[in-house]
């Protein structure tokens, strides 16, 4: 994720104006960053076409948002509907505007149906932050039980 990061924010610098004070901050950094990925035992593990792959920074992730979801105990089916649904009404995608009128989305006036999906999307974070409590305060509990000697 560092490494990504970096590189993320070094392509970004590199197209605006008036930031080669940024970009040159961030390229004196970047054999360091990929250094410290290359220094990590699982890194050190994969293959070199793998290795090579990451180290150009253009994945955050070394398993795929499936394997994530399905690691932690979620149901991918159930996350990909979500995505879609909160994609299609965060970018500027047709799904995103072709029936807003139908339901009488998208005039900066209260409708039902924009109630629902706020409700919607209130129920899923609600849902999201309570797991993430639980699983907090288990590995929290879990790192500092008394060991016994």
């Amino acid at each position: 994720m560092n490494l990504h990061d970096h590189m993320s924010r070094l392509k970004m610098f590199k197209v605006m104006e008036g930031t080669e004070d940024q970009v040159r901050q961030f390229e004196s950094y970047t054999n360091q960053v990929k250094s410290d990925l290359e220094n990590t035992v699982y890194f050190q593990s994969l293959s070199e076409k793998v290795k090579k792959h990451y180290l150009k920074g253009n994945n955050a992730f070394f398993k795929s948002q499936d394997e994530l979801i399905a690691a932690a105990g979620g149901s991918v089916d159930e996350f990909r509907f979500r995505y879609r649904f909160l994609s299609n009404h965060a970018h500027s995608y047709p799904m995103g505007f072709y029936r807003m009128e139908e339901g009488g989305r998208g005039a900066g006036v209260e409708s039902d149906l924009e109630i629902g999906y706020t409700g919607m999307c209130l129920a899923w974070a609600g849902d999201i932050l309570t797991k993430a409590k639980f699983e907090f305060i288990s590995l929290w509990e879990f790192q500092h039980e008394p060991k016994n000697v």
